[in-house]
């Protein structure tokens, strides 16, 4: 056989065996990798060859599919406050403040995988709650939670949760409800709010050119299997563009469903975008 002749036969049984194996391997993924097919016997070695390749990277295939399986979310178990020595709930001190009534602050603090305090934001700014928040954030600086696990491995979350200052006479209490207080009425004191675990891009709210001068506040629904079901953005003077992209990349996150009594539910989750280097 001539060279020239050697190298035709090649490239045709090449594009030929290239076509093949596509065959195969739309044959082989529409049966789930039930089984590898047999090829007939009076199969150009050519094909026999490749085909024998693939089998091997089907093999793989298969295998990479059963890892990423393994690896698909389970079980959760949220954050949430926990008796100890360091427990945040038990550092908040009750300020020394002239002062009798009820004051409720409300606060979303990001959680590392060790239940530790990364920052801590309280939403009421004003004046008269000044004291109150200084006192959680000094808690918070020390204090810690129980911290919340996916598929048994401890992460990091973002968690929402308020604390009840009163005080009537000499007689002073501080209370720490680990939700947000959004569907108190609906699932009690006890319940726990949904809570972000994916972690936000450099883009995070692009565009949003008033994102620390005025109150973006994003609501969503978050469903039982912690995906995002619906999104809303209300602000003051907050660009389209702001709003599409803060609704994208809330679509893009990823939950701890809201749980009842150990087990998830649907839930309103709200949050307050602003500049993580402020809090505390």
């Amino acid at each position: 056989m001539s060279k020239k002749y050697a190298h035709e036969s090649s490239d045709k049984c090449h594009s030929q065996r290239m076509f093949r194996m596509i065959l195969v391997v739309l044959k082989e993924c529409g049966k789930r990798y039930t089984y590898i097919q047999k090829l007939p016997r009076n199969t150009p070695n050519c094909y026999v060859r490749e085909f024998n390749k693939m089998k091997y990277y089907l093999l793989l295939i298969m295998l990479i599919h059963m890892v990423s399986n393994a690896q698909e979310i389970t079980s959760y178990e949220p954050a949430n406050l926990k008796e100890s020595g360091l427990a945040f709930k038990n550092m908040i001190k009750f300020p020394k403040v002239d002062w009798e009534g009820t004051m409720l602050i409300r606060c979303d603090a990001h959680i590392s995988h060790l239940g530790a305090f990364l920052s801590n934001y309280c939403f009421d700014k004003s004046s008269k709650a000044y004291p109150f928040v200084s006192a959680i954030n000094r808690a918070a600086h020390n204090g810690k939670i129980k911290p919340a696990k996916i598929n048994g491995k401890s992460h990091a979350v973002w968690f929402q949760y308020y604390v009840v200052f009163s005080k009537k006479g000499k007689k002073s209490l501080v209370e720490v409800v680990q939700n947000s207080g959004l569907q108190v009425e609906t699932y009690g004191t006890e319940y726990t709010s949904a809570q972000r675990y994916k972690e936000d891009s450099g883009s995070f709210a692009a565009g949003c050119g008033t994102l620390y001068v005025n109150t973006i506040k994003v609501k969503a629904i978050i469903g039982k299997d912690g995906k995002v079901k619906g999104t809303k953005v209300d602000g003051k003077e907050i660009s389209e563009t702001c709003k599409n992209n803060l609704i994208k990349d809330f679509s893009e996150q990823e939950f701890i469903p809201a749980f009842v009594e150990g087990k998830p539910v649907d839930s309103f989750y709200e949050e307050e975008i602003f500049n993580h280097h402020l809090p505390w």
